[in-house]
């Protein structure tokens, strides 16, 4: 038989089946393979993603969430195991509730907050200047360009990186203090439409530094309870519903607290 009388599927299996092994073989050591290299090109990733959503004039809502996406596909492709990633279907039921729990918390702790006038200033914002702009922010861009992309950047990809590098003590500092330096580059966004925070930290270069400095703190500090969740219930959902809830309930409370309802 020649060449030209071969079937048509041997032939597809001859192109097909060889291009399966080498993707295969490439995704089982591919050159980014190993916890030290894994780790530190994620790291170096997150902070050009970083870098390309906030200074190059792209709009970071499709920026971060792409570049979280595919930093989620090369980490799977390079060995990191879905287990690893908090995606596994296991653990789906567990963190869902877990999730639920830390934002009925939250939603809890900002109530009484809004009640003590000391506090209360902190959510005097001018952001949400109506509902349909809460509505939006709550339900659209908060979960889909905030806390989806960074949940799957930070507690998936690089947690799992971190725990085969550093073990479980140094994986939270690590994992942490990235988070809080992720929130750099947007701390004057913060800040420059809260009265609260700005009558504290006042202008210039005194109040940008203390404005980051507190901002690195407090969200590496949300970083390290986030990674907790994450590991007790090995789901991602846990973490994001408690992400969720310090973003997406709190713009609520910014809401209620500049047009009060009664």
């Amino acid at each position: 038989m020649t060449d030209s009388t071969l079937p048509t599927a041997a032939i597809g299996r001859g192109v097909v089946a060889p291009r399966i092994s080498r993707l295969a073989a490439w995704r089982s050591r591919p050159p980014w393979s190993g916890a030290v290299p894994r780790t530190v090109a994620v790291l170096v990733a997150l902070l050009g993603l970083n870098l390309a959503a906030h200074t190059t004039g792209l709009p970071a809502a499709v920026v971060i969430p792409v570049g979280a996406a595919v930093l989620a596909v090369l980490a799977w492709a390079s060995g990191l195991r879905i287990r690893s990633l908090g995606l596994h279907h296991h653990h789906l039921r567990h963190g869902l509730k877990v999730g639920l729990l830390s934002a009925a918390a939250v939603a809890a702790v900002l109530a009484v907050a809004l009640l003590i006038p000391q506090t209360a200033q902190f959510f005097h914002d001018t952001r949400y200047a109506s509902l349909s702009e809460v509505a939006t922010a709550v339900l659209v861009m908060i979960p889909l360009t905030t806390v989806l992309p960074e949940e799957l950047a930070f507690r998936g990809v690089l947690d799992g990186a971190l725990q085969q590098h550093l073990g479980r003590t140094g994986s939270y500092a690590v994992g942490a203090l990235a988070f809080g330096a992720w929130h750099v580059l947007t701390t004057g966004a913060l800040t420059r439409g809260n009265s609260g925070l700005g009558g504290i930290v006042g202008s210039g270069l005194t109040g940008q530094l203390l404005s980051i400095g507190g901002v690195v703190a407090a969200t590496s500090a949300a970083g390290v309870a986030l990674i907790w969740l994450r590991r007790h219930t090995g789901s991602l959902l846990a973490p994001i519903g408690l992400h969720w809830a310090i973003n997406g309930l709190a713009a609520i409370a910014t809401r209620i607290a500049t047009h009060p309802p009664f």
